[in-house]
């Protein structure tokens, strides 16, 4: 995997009032930490880390002017409810010799069989999972081809292939399925329920019939 690089540029305090304004002039405010450096306060350019993170990266180069590189992994990224905006970054630094533990999407291609032939639906009901590996050799992310699928078949976490990674998450996992359409299953349902009632219609007429006294 590639490692991308940032620039970023120091900031001295991190009052609400400081954070605020930079956020005002399309900054985000940034913490980058590791176990051998004291943590830095840092900005980075809210339009060039929205560019960055849409391509799935998962290892970055801090660049800092009038100091060396530091290679890095995004911990954590804090959203605006509203707005959806990333308000602030936790970059944690890396070793590229040691194992970190990452979150990776899972991309889905193709057309389902059993969504072109019989009308079913797909459901990706698992879009992220955790993997563990050297950070050059973690994936930016996962892909599946779910075109084998009909309907009632699933594809689970245990069913990945993944080179020098090991996989975190639970192996019986569902991540993709293809199922129903409710309103194909709903009237199944109700026929099934109409016919139970009818049976049962029927049976208590000939009760009550039985219980009637015969007149002449």
């Amino acid at each position: 995997m590639a490692v991308a690089e940032l620039k970023v540029e120091k900031r001295a305090g991190g009052s609400r009032l400081e954070t605020k304004e930079l956020r005002r002039h399309g900054k985000i405010p940034a913490v980058y930490y590791a176990s051998d450096a004291e943590p830095m306060m840092l900005t980075v350019d809210q339009l060039i880390f929205q560019r960055l993170i849409s391509h799935d990266v998962n290892v970055i180069d801090l660049v800092l002017e009038g100091s060396k590189n530091r290679k890095c992994i995004i911990r954590d990224i804090q959203k605006d409810p509203v707005t959806e905006k990333v308000v602030h970054i936790d970059f944690m630094g890396v070793k590229l010799d040691v194992e970190v533990t990452l979150t990776i999407p899972v991309i889905l291609h193709g057309t389902p069989v059993g969504v072109k032939d019989a009308g079913g639906i797909l459901e990706h009901s698992q879009r992220l999972i955790e993997v563990k590996g050297l950070p050059l050799e973690i994936p930016e992310h996962v892909e599946i081809d779910v075109s084998q699928l009909n309907v009632g078949d699933s594809i689970h976490v245990r069913d990945l292939k993944l080179d020098k990674v090991e996989i975190i998450t639970d192996p019986d996992q569902d991540l993709a399925t293809v199922v129903l359409p409710k309103k194909v299953a709903e009237p199944v349902a109700e026929e099934l329920a109409e016919g139970a009632v009818g049976e049962e219609g029927v049976a208590g007429e000939a009760a009550r019939a039985a219980e009637e006294p015969e007149t002449e």
